[in-house]
């Protein structure tokens, strides 16, 4: 039985990479129209638990396929880790055997701590393949996680939305179908999706940092404070602006181009961009 491990490093899968941005609403089509679930008779589901220090990891990267994937950044010197595993079959034997050939494997390279999602059942070519098969059973990951806020994380599943809650540190997530809900974040965030609505809720933003911030079809929503230096560009393709901040704009064969800089000081560099949705620019609470 083939064993693939679901993006071996997040970093330089042509997913994350932004690579296959324009091919996002084909993607999303195919993927949906060749992986309906089968006719549920049986269901298994397993929970899986992992905690280990955090002295010497400074990256913490979670890749996951289908399923969301939750982290909050506390004061703890650990990395606790929860995991949700269902799996829906046309068969209670079927969905069991399943759930056996499913693991979280954790991994520590250097300063990086790596949790994937390992599927036994499914062979292919390419990290995507199993999506573009009539399953005989549907695979469900959810993780949650623990971290110390200051480490950096590097985030991404296909299917599935995905929560940062105070990250003090940079962050990068990915997603093809979902959401993605940042709050209390205090450094530069690089956020993608294919189709799914993207909130920031910003703390802080570091000088002379870069955030990008993108999606395919959805909305944009993003909130900082007065008090921030932020430099900042807005491209939107099929959508408005709403924003408490004047903006200068400019349109050229249809998109629509914002630029704005606010506050004194070194600023952060904000980019923008949406090909079909709205984005909000919201003052938050001093």
């Amino acid at each position: 039985m083939g064993c693939i491990r679901l993006f071996d490093d997040v970093r330089f899968h042509p997913l994350y990479r932004g690579e296959m941005k324009s091919a996002g609403p084909i993607l999303l089509s195919l993927i949906l129209a060749c992986s309906d679930p089968p006719s549920v008779v049986g269901l298994a589901q397993k929970e899986m638990h992992s905690r280990q220090s955090a002295e010497n990891v400074r990256v913490i990267q979670v890749q996951n396929s289908v399923g969301s994937i939750a982290i909050h950044g506390t004061s703890s010197t650990e990395i606790h880790m929860q995991a949700q595993i269902s799996v829906q079959a046309s068969s209670r034997k079927r969905a069991q055997t399943t759930l056996e050939n499913v693991r979280i494997q954790s991994e520590t390279k250097t300063d990086t701590l790596v949790i994937s999602t390992v599927i036994q059942e499914y062979r292919g070519d390419t990290p995507l393949s199993f999506l573009f098969r009539r399953p005989q059973s549907r695979v469900k990951i959810e993780y949650d996680l623990i971290v110390p806020a200051d480490r950096n994380l590097f985030i991404a599943t296909v299917q599935g939305s995905i929560h940062l809650d105070n990250i003090g540190g940079s962050a990068e997530a990915q997603t093809l179908q979902g959401s993605i809900e940042a709050e209390r974040m205090q450094g530069a965030v690089n956020f993608n999706c294919g189709e799914g609505d993207i909130r920031v809720q910003f703390d802080a933003l570091p000088p002379a940092s870069h955030s990008t911030i993108a999606n395919t079809i959805g909305n944009l929503e993003l909130e900082w404070r007065p008090t921030e230096t932020l430099q900042l560009e807005a491209t939107i393709n099929d959508g408005r602006l709403h924003s408490w901040v004047p903006l200068t704009s400019e349109v050229k064969e249809g998109i629509s181009n914002y630029r704005g800089k606010f506050g004194d000081g070194e600023p952060a560099f904000l980019s923008i961009e949406t090909q079909g949705g709205r984005v909000y620019l919201n003052q938050k609470a001093p």
